[in-house]
């Protein structure tokens, strides 16, 4: 059983990070999402420190910041942005001076998430490290749900019995039959009723819409109830279930972090084919399909990327003309105000500044909708 206590007794602001990803179970896979990618991440760190290619050293620890800031470890985010504005300066030296101590709290973090989900990850530290409260934290619940569950059971079992004798099916007046709807064959059955004085018959229905009550007898030989029953019935076998339901379209999700598209997936996998493109050129390769353009009802794409940036796929797509039909909104962190000045060159439908939650996501794809469709 997972303890959010040990989140918590090492700093990390789960209430911070639950009012952007909404719920527990979110957070969970979000948190391992981060895990099985981590090491992916300071690689691509570590090479181009190396290389001194601070233009992408840049955009990977941008990445890291958002990760970190997502999943309430703010100490990691304010040290990656620090680095991200270094980087973003050509300070080299800044960046070197900085590097080791961001790679140390990546370390502290995945120590943290390992003890919380209670899973490893390889080239990592062990979770040793975590405070003694927060083993004692992590060990303490599990003796009990074992007392909780052999108390109740001789109790449960002896009143059924006794319960069941008083209840009578309801009997109509003297004379008269009983008309009783059988749910297994779907036909009414008659019951000779016997005289029974001072009982007043209860209904036996209770009407899902009073005014069927008022309505003439139905065909089948079936009372008015009956019939509203039957039908209810076949309504409920031949439902088709929402998970088997078509697609509404496609939803093109064009960011580097696996963390962000993926948490957008989850938003809205029941309802729309959501694709991921995990850098620009891969989204341009995607878009020059024309069945698979048509399809997509709501673009979102990340400004900041390796390799092609989002601002070359906007070129791209504003050269081909892709912009009278398909519709795009740009994913941005709220503190670069030189990239919301360079993107409204474009005919953009929204910006999604990060951080943003499951509501801000919506909003913008909502508008999406509504100005094409």
């Amino acid at each position: 059983m997972k303890d959010v206590n040990i989140l918590i007794n090492n700093g990390v602001n789960v209430q911070a990070s639950l009012e952007l990803l909404g719920d527990m179970e979110m957070y969970d896979e979000t948190l391992n999402d981060f895990l099985d990618l981590v090491n992916e991440k300071v690689a691509k760190l570590e090479k181009y420190k190396e290389e001194n290619d601070m233009p992408n050293y840049a955009i990977e620890v941008h990445a890291l910041k958002s990760d970190a800031r997502y999943l309430g470890f703010l100490q990691l985010g304010d040290l990656a942005y620090d680095s991200e504005m270094k980087s973003k300066a050509g300070d080299t030296a800044g960046v070197e001076a900085n590097h080791p101590n961001v790679i140390a709290q990546v370390t502290n973090m995945v120590n943290i998430a390992c003890s919380y989900l209670g899973r490893t990850v390889e080239g990592f530290g062990t979770p040793a490290a975590s405070p003694q409260e927060t083993v004692q934290a992590q060990t303490a619940p599990v003796q009990e749900p074992q007392q909780v569950v052999q108390t109740p059971q001789p109790v449960m079992q002896a009143q059924p019995v006794a319960s069941v004798q008083p209840v009578q099916t309801p009997m109509a007046p003297t004379g008269q039959v009983n008309q009783v709807y059988d749910l297994m064959t779907g036909q009414m059955i008659t019951e000779p009723v016997q005289p029974s004085a001072n009982v007043v018959a209860p209904p036996l229905y209770t009407p899902v819409q009073p005014q069927v009550a008022a309505q003439p007898q139905m065909q089948g030989g079936m009372d008015p109830m009956s019939q509203a029953l039957y039908q209810q019935q076949q309504q409920a076998t031949h439902q088709m279930p929402t998970n088997l339901a078509p697609k509404e379209g496609t939803i093109l999700v064009v960011d580097d972090s696996n963390l962000v598209a993926n948490f957008v997936k989850k938003i809205f996998n029941a309802r729309y084919d959501v694709v991921i493109a995990n850098d620009g050129a891969k989204a341009i390769e995607l878009c020059q399909d024309d069945e698979f353009r048509k399809k997509i009802k709501a673009c979102l794409l990340d400004l900041n990327m390796p390799n092609v940036d989002g601002y070359q796929v906007l070129e791209d797509f504003k050269q081909k003309g892709y912009f009278v039909r398909m519709p795009v909104a740009v994913i941005s962190g709220v503190e670069d105000l030189e990239s919301i000045d360079r993107v409204n060159n474009y005919p953009i439908i929204d910006i999604l500044a990060k951080p943003f939650n499951e509501r801000d996501v919506q909003r913008v794809v909502e508008k999406c909708l509504a100005a094409y469709f």
